[in-house]
């Protein structure tokens, strides 16, 4: 990656003609770069909503298995209950 000494030169390449500024994160590409940035804000963005959907898939997963705990729990202490009365 080539160091910019001008505020408007490509952060990449160091181009210094048609310059266009990603609105996301203010950096600034020529029209190559800028669409290889577009293109791994999209790829991260990708693996984030993957990553959130395992995540969710995860709490849904462990909010069932709790649920079902708290009612075998719930059984548990009927159960008992049912025995010591009929003692």
């Amino acid at each position: 990656m080539a160091m910019s000494n001008s505020l408007n030169n490509c952060l990449n390449c160091d181009e210094k003609d048609d310059i266009l500024e990603c609105k996301g994160c203010s950096k600034k590409y020529c029209f190559r770069h800028l669409l290889i940035h577009r293109e791994e804000i999209q790829d991260n963005l990708n693996k984030l909503q993957d990553n959130f959907n395992i995540f969710k898939e995860n709490l849904n997963d462990s909010i069932n298995n709790y649920s079902l705990i708290k009612q075998i729990n719930q059984w548990e202490i009927e159960s008992i209950e049912k025995n010591q009365t009929n003692s």
